[in-house]
């Protein structure tokens, strides 16, 4: 059986675990109405990160960040990845005679 967490044993010098604080700020965050009042909610329970560090580009992107250098970051890795590996369009014989490759190798 757990630990029996009343007020009697929960003292304000325990701490959450990371992730009962994880679980918390989600709670919270699915209860909210709006972005402003998650924040507020968040930091008077104390589970605002106390500084908030935004890092432009790709990992700002990833992040949440929608700024002009976030967003264009985020195009031009699109735009990358489009044209690094073309599309190999097969015709019907062509898909037939690799099929058939594999299968009289082994390969699969």
């Amino acid at each position: 059986m757990g630990k029996d967490l009343n007020r009697r044993t929960w003292g304000p010098a325990d701490e959450a675990t990371p992730n009962e604080q994880r679980r918390a700020s989600l709670y919270v965050a699915a209860m909210a109405g709006d972005a402003a009042d998650c924040r507020q909610l968040l930091d008077v329970l104390g589970l605002l990160p106390k500084h908030l560090t935004v890092q432009h580009g790709m990992r700002g992107y990833r992040a949440g960040c929608r700024c002009k250098a976030c967003r264009k970051a985020n195009t031009e890795r699109n735009r990358r990845q489009r044209t690094a590996q073309p599309r190999v369009y097969l015709t019907e014989a062509e898909w037939q005679a690799r099929r058939d490759q594999h299968t009289t190798t082994g390969e699969q």
